[in-house]
């Protein structure tokens, strides 16, 4: 089998040849580890789909997740100057180009714009869903700091560029952020929780205009050739959230987009972060192909044994290796007997993909990464 099709008989819940293997990558561990500049990462299509797919075949993935899409063509037209300094670079940009002035690109994390008087958040009380909500996603909710632009016209380049890179013997995964996390982006994460208990009917009133927009999206990549797409949902976790509160505000939402995804013919796979050993049952619910992170204590709450006796032949699993406590601090021998682990307990029965618990830390050592491909092959053939 290739990546491609390993990859989807374990999402179709059949065992392929072997366990799959495949990892989110941070920003940070791309710019680590290939040459491309946090400019060429952001700005450039073929900058992002070249970084992706060098990592992708250095540790042997069967898929890569295209978290980013294609930058408008004229992103670099408005740079008035570029400091390099020895651990990150700074745009700044013409006057009145932007609402920020200045951008940071740390060599080995997310980037951050800078306002002069801080980052603007829309006004909750003045807001009003029916007028203020965009006919189409402007923008990825990237992290506090950073919106990154969804240009009408270049947003799938970057899938383009990894097609033609890969030739089609990868899975292809996109992603769409869920609506809670355009809620939170929207207003700031203090004041959208507020205003769940300030004025719930409107938070779902603009749940559900972000959800719209949010299939939209997805199935714009599904057209584009994409495999699977992940529904990120970090904020979703029981860090965050009780467990009242997700079956109230994430739960439908994210149970209409699966659904339309899962139409699409396409796969759908729910991503949280954090504690969700409380509410992966209600993940189930929504419709999903699948669930990652799973991340284990002392990241989260999950302990692999119970998610693969909750999930088999009902949903595929991917995750809990824990990307900081192992794969961060272990050696490579360390975290082989940690995949043999993970793979003992979750292999049966088909269904699981070797991964990291969330993204690969920016510093985790190349051969921690490379022996998950040399654990999947000496230990998950099926």
């Amino acid at each position: 089998m290739n990546g491609k099709e390993r990859m989807l008989a374990a999402m179709s819940l059949r065992e392929p040849d072997r366990v799959p293997v495949m990892c989110q990558l941070s920003i940070g561990h791309l710019l680590l580890n290939t040459d491309i500049s946090p400019i060429d990462l952001w700005y450039t299509a073929e900058g992002c789909a070249r970084a992706w797919v060098e990592m992708q075949r250095r540790y042997r993935f069967d898929g890569i997740l295209m978290n980013l899409c294609g930058p408008p063509h004229d992103a670099l037209e408005s740079i008035a100057r570029v400091e390099e300094y020895d651990r990150e670079y700074i745009i700044r940009w013409d006057p009145g180009a932007f609402d920020y002035t200045h951008t940071i690109f740390p060599l080995d994390d997310l980037p951050r714009n800078i306002w002069p008087d801080g980052e603007p958040f829309a006004d909750f009380d003045a807001f009003d869903p029916e007028k203020d909500l965009p006919d189409f996603l402007e923008w990825l909710p990237v992290s506090q700091g950073m919106k990154y632009p969804i240009h009408p016209v270049s947003r799938l380049d970057s899938i383009h560029w990894v097609q033609s890179l890969t030739g089609g013997d990868i899975s292809l995964h996109g992603e769409v952020f869920s609506p809670w996390d355009y809620h939170l982006a929207t207003f700031g994460v203090e004041r959208a929780i507020m205003a769940v208990m300030d004025d719930p009917g409107k938070v779902h009133a603009i749940l559900e205009g972000y959800c719209e927009l949010c299939i939209r999206w997805a199935l714009e990549q599904i057209g584009a050739g994409v495999d699977v797409l992940t529904l990120s949902s970090p904020w979703a976790g029981g860090g965050f959230l009780s467990r009242k509160q997700y079956q109230e505000f994430i739960l439908p939402y994210e149970r209409k987009i699966n659904e339309a995804i899962r139409q699409a013919g396409a796969f759908c796979c729910t991503h949280t972060c954090g504690k969700l050993g409380d509410r992966l049952d209600l993940v189930m619910e929504s419709n999903t192909n699948g669930v990652e992170c799973l991340d284990p204590p002392p990241l989260g709450n999950v302990e692999l044994a119970d998610a693969k006796r909750l999930t088999q032949g009902k949903i595929f699993i991917k995750g809990n290796i824990d990307s900081v406590n192992v794969l961060l601090r272990k050696t490579a021998a360390e975290v082989k007997e940690d995949a043999r682990q993970r793979i003992e307990i979750a292999k049966p029965g088909g269904g699981y993909i070797l991964s990291t618990a969330c993204s690969v830390a920016p510093h985790v050592p190349l051969e921690n990464l490379e022996i998950l491909y040399e654990a999947a092959e000496e230990f998950g053939r099926y």
